[in-house]
């Protein structure tokens, strides 16, 4: 399925990841982002930068929709609101500060998760390492999948919308299934399908810079 011809009512969010000096890669990335191309309205270019592209559709003014940090370092997607605000529940502006914007890059993501809450994943590149970011809230509100697609990492609220990205049929991962039959499985990592991972739970980020890629927690409930 084309990704503009399914319903698109919903908000939902498709991120591009991968090595810009790797040769090739940041071809193939483009000719995947196009395929939810923005000339129909519906996806919009939310942040591009060396080694990343993120779209969007199914904006809502005001609860979910893209906030930009300053200086073109990244994007949050989804609900964003200024935590211990005098006046209750403030939402987040749609471009944070420039200062604000910097202490969440350079923190690594530890900065957005102390002084905001919402319901929200965060894509961002540190100018100076040229390390990208990628990180859910601590509350896992907004879905966040993750699979490879040759050289590139695809993150995703819906996936249905990466599926077709891939060269061959998602496959199940029968163990996850009778786990989620036994009542037994996490809530983070494995998916029902052996392509598909789900990215954080509590905070946790994935931090991407070339080949390399870790996941660093954030936040801890029982901390």
């Amino acid at each position: 399925m084309h990704a503009d011809s399914a319903d698109l009512g919903v908000f939902r969010y498709i991120a591009f990841i991968w090595n810009d000096h790797e040769p090739g890669a940041r071809r193939a990335a483009h000719a995947l982002a196009a395929r939810f191309g923005t000339e129909s309205g519906r996806w919009r270019r939310v942040f591009s930068a060396g080694g990343a592209e993120v779209r969007c559709a199914g904006e809502f003014p005001g609860r979910s929709e893209a906030r930009r940090l300053a200086g073109g370092l990244g994007v949050i997607l989804g609900s964003l609101f200024v935590r211990d605000a005098a006046e209750g529940s403030v939402a987040a502006p749609r471009m944070l500060a420039a200062a604000q914007s910097a202490a969440i890059v350079s923190s690594g993501g530890r900065t957005l998760v102390e002084s905001y809450w919402g319901r929200y994943v965060a894509v961002w590149r540190d100018p100076r390492s040229g390390a990208l970011g990628v990180l859910r809230d601590p509350s896992a509100g907004l879905p966040c999948y993750a699979l490879r697609v040759g050289p590139i990492e695809v993150f995703c609220s819906r996936i249905e919308d990466a599926a077709g990205l891939c060269s061959q049929p998602l496959q199940p991962d029968w163990s996850y299934v009778m786990a989620c039959l036994s009542l037994v499985r996490e809530h983070s990592g494995p998916t029902g399908l052996r392509e598909v991972r789900q990215v954080g739970w509590r905070g946790v980020r994935a931090a991407l810079c070339g080949h390399d890629q870790s996941a660093v927690m954030r936040w801890d409930s029982a901390a």
